[in-house]
């Protein structure tokens, strides 16, 4: 094969390699590139105009205040203070036969408008009625997370259980 050939061949394949790779990588990642700058002057035009912001956050607004109306309402016949989480645990107590031995209030703690209650309780019952009471907590008309749980063996069919916990309280609005 004559050098002229092999030059020819060699410059086909150099030029196949960078259409190829071009085809395949960079063309993507100026795609990406350039799909990100729409995005992003889509973004700048929002941020620069003071109504749309405006409309956004009257949106936000509404939205936070139909959720915590949703929360509020839905503490039943308890008042959503420290006293109504007290009296929401103990009423859960008598509702799923459940002997609350004592009750001790840990820390409040403020985040914004929620108040964050902790909380410990012993308590002893038999197995499955620990099992509703916890049931009925989490899923209850309060937002309470139980964060420990321990078990032991209270007597031949008793357990006794030390929980922690924390209760948020969504302060209603007054009218």
């Amino acid at each position: 094969m004559p050098p002229k050939r092999k030059y020819q061949l060699l410059v086909a394949g150099v030029v196949f390699l960078f259409v190829y790779v071009t085809g395949t990588e960079v063309v993507d990642r100026w795609r990406d590139t350039y799909a990100q700058y729409l995005d992003f002057a889509q973004k700048q035009k929002e941020v620069l105009e003071p109504a749309i912001l405006a409309e956004k956050k009257l949106e936000l607004l509404a939205r936070r205040d139909s959720l915590t109306g949703l929360l509020t309402e839905d503490g039943g016949d308890y008042d959503q203070s420290q006293t109504g989480v007290f009296e929401f645990l103990a009423g859960t107590a008598r509702t799923t036969n459940v002997h609350m031995e004592s009750v001790v209030p840990v820390s409040v703690q403020k985040e914004g408008q929620v108040e964050n209650i902790g909380f410990r309780l012993a308590l002893s019952a038999g197995f499955h009625d620990v099992g509703f009471y916890l049931n009925a907590l989490e899923g209850g008309a309060m937002s309470v997370r139980i964060s420990k749980l321990e078990l032991s063996n209270g007597g031949k069919v008793l357990l006794h259980a030390d929980l922690e916990g924390v209760a948020s309280v969504f302060p209603r609005k007054k009218p």
